[in-house]
């Protein structure tokens, strides 16, 4: 007859054994990763890393119309780029797959990590203002 916590049952040392194991992940609560994004935020805004254009658009689905747009921007030489957009934009999305500089994020993805991993970050209009609804920030002064 096998104690309990031996090691020897089935359900080895630990009760949830059979089911898997001990859940031992931790998820940050809401409103602690709110702040700490509009933190990270706030502080590329403060750095002048953060920059609002009304709309994003190429011709085609080309990498190297995704180049000029950046350079268009004053991003040729950042080290690394996140854009975000409000909703999928397939043509942007593929142009910039083959940059290894570059992310395109849909804003309901923007996260912590990516923020302040990325040197530069290009906000649509649309896409800031889903950001700052969803962050309850109100109304945002885009620069």
């Amino acid at each position: 007859m096998a104690a309990e916590g031996d090691g020897t049952g089935p359900l080895g040392k630990h009760p949830l054994a059979a089911l898997g194991g001990r859940r031992d992940t931790y998820r940050l609560p809401k409103s602690a990763r709110q702040a700490a994004l509009r933190a990270a935020l706030a502080a590329r805004h403060a750095a002048g890393k953060l920059l609002v254009v009304d709309g994003l658009t190429l011709p085609a689905a080309k990498t190297k119309h995704m180049v000029e747009c950046l350079a268009g921007l004053g991003f040729a030489e950042a080290p690394s780029v996140l854009v975000v957009l409000r909703d999928a934009d397939e043509t942007i999305m593929r142009a910039a797959r083959n940059l290894p500089r570059v992310k395109v994020l849909r804003a309901v993805g923007l996260n912590v990590y990516d923020v302040l991993g990325h040197a530069e970050i290009v906000f649509t209009r649309p896409a800031l203002e889903q950001v700052a609804s969803r962050l309850g920030a109100g109304e945002v002064a885009a620069s």
